[in-house]
């Protein structure tokens, strides 16, 4: 498919960006913190604003990590870069650097994450109702598949993504748009006086959570909790019964999300390009009952039956839990909230992606086999050991 330049302006970036579209339709003054129908996996170039606000989310847990945030934290703050920490990482007060309590969150230009993959996700729960600022997540170990950079390149990768040092943004660093997927809980009509609000089992006994558009990266589950009953719930795909779902659960996963649970229970690996929504059952009654894929503007309601023995929960992310009634429903579909990583320009989207998997995956590990044209090579190459009377044998 032709691919097309298209001029967008937006609130985290003043002016006029440069677009890479991989679809034909022209669209004018988008944003990223803005709702829109994004069909795919897109590029865009971001000239920073001259006035910076960066939230700096480090996972604590790992003396690594925090190493690495102290000195991203005083690189900002050498440039005039105003940043928001958290509270392990906010020691005193010091000029540029706030309490992220304290900040409005749709101010924040970027976000700057260190750690794992469960460091961006917990980075997005700010931001789990609406648009999310672009991310630099620098990953640390072999475990962070989100991740694009290494902590260790901190240093080079914020001061030319960012156009620090009085210098333009280095045009060799790009974003690029992934999918998220959200959930609604639906009026019951049963009962219409309920409103959306539901415990968060994550967040405390007392936390609750409106399940209106929330936002996850990675999928949503549904599972038994902690019945020793299946799932007895009702899919409909568009407004038309689909299935009877008796299984331990449910995910339902963006591309992006499919090496995460979606990989362990069985399904398919998907490049975050591919525009669809992954439906992978978790231990289901039915044989028959395969992964799938839908196509992204698919609309998945789950309905806990009335005749089931036990309520469902639901999972977004591992950052929201809450328990699914029965006869109540939710809605599952394909966010228009996307999320957006900073890269470099000379990374290829499919080559990056195959190369992830196979490193961090150890996805078949294989290589070419060696064409062996005497038994002194095969000798050579380990695979046969000479015994003293010329005999050949194999090595263990």
């Amino acid at each position: 498919m032709e691919k097309k330049k298209i001029k967008i302006g937006g609130s985290l970036s003043p002016g006029k960006n440069k677009i890479t579209l991989q679809h034909k339709e022209e669209v004018k003054g988008k944003s990223l913190m803005k709702a829109h129908d994004w069909k795919s996996a897109i590029t865009i170039s971001w000239p920073p604003p001259e006035e910076l606000l960066i939230l700096l989310i480090v996972k604590t847990q790992e003396p690594i990590c925090v190493k690495y945030g102290k000195e991203i934290l005083t690189l900002l703050t050498f440039y005039k870069v105003s940043v928001a920490v958290e509270e392990p990482m906010y020691t005193e007060p010091h000029k540029g650097i706030y309490k992220a309590s304290a900040i409005n969150f749709k101010e924040v230009n970027a976000i700057i994450t260190v750690g794992g993959d469960g460091t961006i996700l917990y980075a997005q729960r700010f931001y789990k109702y609406g648009g999310i600022p672009p991310i630099f997540s620098f990953g640390i170990g072999d475990s962070s598949y989100l991740s694009n950079f290494l902590a260790s390149e901190y240093e080079e990768v914020l001061i030319r993504g960012l156009g620090l040092k009085d210098s333009p943004q280095d045009p060799n660093y790009k974003i690029e748009i992934k999918s998220r997927i959200e959930c609604t809980l639906l009026p019951n009509p049963k009962n219409p006086s309920r409103d959306q609000k539901k415990k968060n089992y994550v967040s405390g006994a007392d936390s609750e959570v409106i399940i209106d558009g929330i936002q996850g990266i990675n999928d949503i589950t549904l599972d038994r909790g902690q019945s020793q009953s299946l799932t007895n719930i009702e899919c409909s795909i568009n407004g038309k019964f689909f299935s009877l779902i008796q299984a331990d659960g449910i995910i339902v996963s963006t591309p992006s999300g499919s090496t995460a649970y979606n990989m362990a229970a069985g399904g398919s690996l998907v490049h975050c390009s591919v525009p669809g929504i992954l439906f992978t059952p978790v231990c289901p009654f039915s044989l028959s009952f395969r992964p799938l894929v839908f196509p992204e503007n698919a609309s998945i309601h789950f309905r806990v039956s009335g005749d089931a023995r036990a309520n469902a929960f639901v999972s977004i992310d591992g950052h929201t839990r809450f328990e699914l009634l029965k006869e109540e429903t939710i809605e599952v579909k394909m966010s228009k909230f996307p999320v957006s990583y900073f890269v470099r320009k000379d990374t290829s989207c499919v080559s990056g992606w195959c190369q992830k998997i196979k490193t961090l995956l150890k996805w078949n590990p294989k290589s070419p086999p060696k064409r062996v044209d005497s038994i002194s090579e095969l000798v050579q190459s380990g695979m046969f050991r000479k015994q003293p009377k010329g005999r050949i044998q194999y090595s263990n």
